[in-house]
């Protein structure tokens, strides 16, 4: 089996309700999934919020590369990759997950633990 085929283990996610994002960030990955939605539309993707210890950045007009340091970064997962157990759904709330119900407003935003 191709390993990217492969679910990823729910340990590498921070539990459903651990972290608080602000609007801003929630309103970043709306914008990605809407993006990659778009560019690839035939695949189901869940935005997945992640902590980097570094992030570097580069310019495709210059050879000059910029240190952003730790922060959040966006990324995008098949969502046959991402186990239930880690998805916020926009019928799932991170308080419901524990009880199963179903309704809500949550963006599909899970966050990813550094590795």
């Amino acid at each position: 089996m191709n390993p990217d085929d492969e679910q990823l283990p729910a340990d590498a996610f921070t539990p459903l309700g651990a972290v608080s994002l602000t609007t801003e960030a929630v309103d970043l990955a709306k914008r990605a999934l809407h993006t990659i939605s778009n560019s690839n539309p035939n695949e189901d993707w869940v935005v997945c919020v992640l902590w980097t210890e570094g992030r570097t950045t580069g310019s495709p007009e210059s050879n000059e590369w910029i240190d952003h340091g730790p922060g959040l970064a966006v990324g995008v997962y098949e969502r046959r990759r991402v186990p239930a157990t880690a998805r916020l759904t926009a019928r799932r709330k991170p308080d419901q997950v524990a009880s199963g119900a179903a309704s809500g407003t949550h963006p599909q935003v899970p966050t990813a633990r550094p590795s």
